[in-house]
């Protein structure tokens, strides 16, 4: 098992866990601009973990500066671990490598948001330590090519 930085040539595998953790086809040219911009950005980190010659998991954590925390948070956008390896410790491995990450960049806190329907996700993240604080709240204002 490898944890490392994602690269440009990890983007199909990627775009694959991505289409799988929200459970449909995502347009894929709007996903790889995405994809690459964000490579790029030093306050987004793309975590891959792999097998030999296969990516099984993903992690992105975005740093912030917000006000309202006067200083610095990480907050998880993206972790997904391929379903036949769910429950064989890499997401909690890839939350590892995130809370690193949060401490080098002397951030305050990890924030997640995860949709009510992910159960499953939740009970991960109260089993990590994660507390329940907060509710998020919508409004679409458009929808684009992938359907969001």
């Amino acid at each position: 098992m490898n944890i490392r930085k994602a690269e440009k040539n990890d983007m199909e595998d990627v775009f694959s866990l991505i289409c799988e953790l929200e459970e449909r086809k995502m347009d894929k040219s709007n996903f790889c601009t995405v994809y690459l911009n964000n490579l790029s950005d030093s306050r987004i980190h793309y975590i891959v973990a792999e097998q030999p010659g296969k990516i099984i998991g993903f992690i992105s954590i975005h740093i912030q500066q917000l006000l309202h925390h006067a200083g610095s948070i990480a907050e998880i956008q993206e972790l997904i671990v391929t379903e036949e390896w769910q429950g064989s410790g890499i997401g909690h491995m890839m939350f590892e490598t995130a809370k690193n990450i949060a401490s080098e960049n002397n951030c305050i806190n990890i924030e997640v948001c995860s949709n009510r329907r992910r159960e499953k996700s939740h009970l991960f993240y109260e089993k990590i330590g994660m507390k329940k604080s907060s509710y998020k709240f919508i409004l679409q204002l458009r929808r684009n090519n992938n359907g969001c």
